[in-house]
C-alpha cells in the first residue's frame, strides 16, 4: 500500500509538471515544415509530427493551458460554494442551545436552511455538460468562464454530499462533549468535522472535477464551430480533429498521443479519487487532546 501511495503521488507530481511546463513554452503557429509531417517518435521528435509537420511534444504540453488553471479555479468555486453551504445546512439545524433561542430566530434558521437546500438541489438537476455548452454558446468560449460554470454547478453535488457527512458527525457524541467543553461552533465545525471527518470526501469531489473539466474542454474544442480552443492554439480535442484525415490514410500517431494523454490523465484522476473516497474515516474519533482538556 506504501508503494501504491508513492506511485500515486509521482502520477500526480507528473501532471501538475506537465500543467506547469505548459504555462511558460512560448508555443503559436511556428514550426510548419510539411516535410516533417506525420513523422514517427525520433530523437528529434520524441512524440512525432503531425499533419502540419509540428513537433507534437510541444504542443501536448501547451494544450495544457485549456484546463490546468481553469481546473484549479473551478474547484475553488465549488469548494468555497459547496462546502460552505453544506456545512451551513448540515451543522446549522445541529448547533446546540437552538431550543433556547427565541422562535423568531429558529425560524429564520429553518428557512435559511431551506433556501440553501434549495440553492444545492436546482444545479443538481441540471445537465452540468450541456448547460456549459449553452453558455459558451451564447457569451463565446473562454477556458476561465467554462471552469466557473463548471465549478457553480458542481458545487451541488459536493455540498449535497458535505450536509450529508456533517449532519452524521454533528450527532456524534464527541460534539457534544466538545460543546460541553466550550469550544466554539466554527472551531468543532472547522476542525473536527469538515477538517477530520470530510477531508477525503471534498478532495475527492474536487479530483473528480478536475477531470471533469478536462473532459469538457477537449469535448468542446473537439466540437465543429468555435465552441472550444481553436488552431493554431493547441488542445487535445483539436489535435484530434487534426489527425482525423491522417487516420483516414493510415497514419494514426497523430490520433494516438492526444488520446492516449486525455485517457491517461483522466483515469489517472479517476483514480486517485477512489482511493480518496476508500481512504478510512474513523467517524467516533474522539476530539483531541488540545482542544479537550483535562478538568482537574
Amino acid at each position: 500500500m506504501k508503494n501504491l501511495g508513492w506511485v500515486t503521488a509521482l502520477l500526480l507530481a507528473a501532471f501538475f509538471a506537465m500543467g506547469l511546463i505548459g504555462m511558460f513554452i512560448e508555443y503559436g503557429f511556428v514550426g510548419v515544415d510539411m516535410s516533417q509531417a506525420l513523422l514517427l517518435p525520433s530523437l528529434e521528435h520524441p512524440l512525432g509530427t503531425d499533419r502540419l509537420g509540428r513537433d507534437l511534444l510541444p504542443r501536448i504540453f501547451v494544450a495544457t493551458r485549456g484546463f490546468f488553471m481553469p481546473g484549479l479555479v473551478a474547484a475553488g468555486i465549488a469548494l468555497t460554494l459547496g462546502v460552505s453551504l453544506g456545512a451551513f445546512s448540515g451543522y446549522a439545524p445541529q448547533r446546540g442551545g437552538l431550543s433556547h433561542r427565541p422562535p423568531w430566530a429558529r425560524r429564520a434558521l429553518d428557512g435559511a436552511r431551506t433556501a440553501v437546500q434549495l440553492m444545492l438541489s436546482l444545479p443538481a438537476a441540471l445537465p452540468r455538460f450541456v448547460s456549459i455548452l449553452l453558455l459558451c454558446a451564447a457569451f463565446g468560449f473562454d477556458p476561465y468562464l467554462m471552469a466557473a460554470a463548471a465549478g457553480a454547478l458542481y458545487a451541488a453535488e459536493l455540498g449535497e454530499d458535505v450536509r450529508q457527512r456533517v449532519e452524521l458527525c454533528a450527532r456524534e457524541e464527541y460534539v457534544e462533549a466538545a460543546r460541553s467543553e466550550g469550544l466554539s461552533s466554527a472551531r468543532i465545525l472547522g476542525h473536527h468535522i469538515l477538517w477530520l471527518h470530510c477531508r477525503p470526501l471534498i478532495v475527492r469531489h474536487l479530483v473528480h472535477l478536475w477531470s471533469f473539466v478536462i473532459l469538457v474542454e477537449t469535448s468542446l474544442s473537439f466540437m465543429p464551430g468555435e465552441f472550444g480552443i481553436q488552431e493554431p492554439d493547441p488542445s487535445w480535442g483539436n489535435m484530434l480533429v487534426g489527425a482525423r484525415e491522417p487516420a483516414m490514410t493510415g497514419h494514426f500517431w497523430p490520433s494516438l498521443v492526444p488520446t492516449i494523454a486525455i485517457v491517461g490523465t483522466v483515469v489517472l484522476l479517476a483514480w486517485v479519487g477512489d482511493r480518496l473516497a476508500a481512504t478510512p474515516v474513523s467517524i467516533e474519533a474522539e476530539p483531541s487532546d488540545e482542544a479537550l482538556p483535562e478538568q482537574t
